[in-house]
């Protein structure tokens, strides 16, 4: 998925094409969310807690879906963008282009500075998971070696 963005019937959800839905933002997402045995609220304050954020703060989906918002959640013109299928971003005119792995392109209309910060916090994100899962891993295979002699 590249991203999530309101329109006129509901949503808008991108992945290798473009699909409206006849859904709520929210109740999208929070669907999703329940997919991977978590609530959006629940996952909202682990971002909180792990970035010591408030405000338009990014989230894990899933391993491979971290969305990272553009706007405050409850704003019309909020879209969510997979901070995974980014491959760049630049300035073109008075709007921010995403450049999507896939090769898709998508104009939002911030300030390339918010698009910085919003990256950063979900790069937080990132790290303390890497961190964490190396020492999961790590615990995991200790146990798996002292328990097996």
């Amino acid at each position: 998925m590249n991203y999530i963005k309101r329109n006129y019937n509901g949503i808008e959800v991108n992945d290798y094409t473009t699909t409206s839905m006849n859904t709520g933002f929210r109740n999208f997402i929070q669907q999703l969310c329940l997919k991977n045995y978590s609530t959006l609220e629940g996952r909202i304050e682990f971002s909180k807690m792990i970035s010591g954020s408030n405000s338009k703060v990014p989230f894990f989906v899933s391993d491979d879906i971290l969305l990272v918002p553009t706007h405050s959640f409850r704003n019309y013109k909020c879209i969510l963008i997979n901070l995974f299928n980014i491959q760049d971003y630049y300035r073109i005119n008075d709007k921010i282009r995403v450049v999507f792995k896939n090769s898709q392109k998508l104009d939002i209309d911030v300030r390339i500075n918010t698009i910085k910060n919003q990256l950063k916090k979900a790069n937080v994100l990132v790290e303390y998971i890497v961190k964490r899962k190396c020492l999961h891993d790590g615990l995991i295979n200790r146990f798996y070696y002292e328990n097996l002699v």
